[in-house]
């Protein structure tokens, strides 16, 4: 049976950038402009953007994302920060 968006888990822009470390402009850049060639899926709902984790699991692992901040995130750096990221 196909999952439903609604029983997927989704991060808002917000939330996606906190777990990663990086402003929210940033994840939302990458949505939009893309970097290296691949953007990163979004939904909207209600007006708002988000992104399903699994999405931004794969966004990372199909390869190194250069942060602005100097620091080269992956899906393994992804995986292992909480809430508590720092905006940049």
């Amino acid at each position: 049976m196909r999952d439903s968006i609604l029983d997927a888990e989704r991060l808002s822009l917000k939330a996606a950038a906190e777990r990663l470390g990086v402003h929210v402009t940033t994840v939302w850049r990458w949505a939009t402009d893309g970097v290296s060639g691949r953007k990163l899926p979004t939904i909207r709902v209600g007006g708002r953007r988000f992104v399903m984790r699994a999405d931004l699991d794969t966004f990372l692992a199909e390869g190194r994302i250069e942060c602005p901040n100097g620091r080269t995130t992956s899906a393994s750096d992804a995986s292992s920060h909480g809430n508590g990221g720092t905006d940049v």
